[in-house]
């Protein structure tokens, strides 16, 4: 997904959803990339790149029959910000592997 205001690119997001289980369906959807241009120059959308892409990946799981959403290696600084929308920290050493939710 590539997030854009006008002519400039705000922000990128790539996602798969899981390989398919009996009757087509996939349980999992995963956000492995989510990411908003460097700054400066001022970005539009700047703090909506991750919601735009949670929401999408939201919405084209659940299209694909998908329950899962993960957010592969998650920036750690944002931990706080994931678990206010939802999702679980699931953590290996106290190094937070992916982010997790129902969806």
């Amino acid at each position: 997904m590539a997030v854009w205001y006008g002519s400039d690119l705000c922000g990128l997001a790539l996602g798969q959803a899981s390989r398919s289980r009996a009757g087509g369906l996939r349980h999992t959807f995963t956000l492995t990339f989510v990411e908003r241009r460097p700054e400066p120059p001022p970005v539009p959308l700047r703090g909506l790149i991750i919601a735009l892409a949670v929401d999408v990946a939201e919405k084209y799981g659940r299209t694909l029959g998908a329950t899962r959403l993960i957010l592969r290696n998650p920036d750690r600084n944002l931990l706080w910000y994931y678990e206010l929308q939802g999702f679980a920290t699931v953590r290996k050493l106290q190094k937070p592997l992916y982010c997790s939710k129902e969806i």
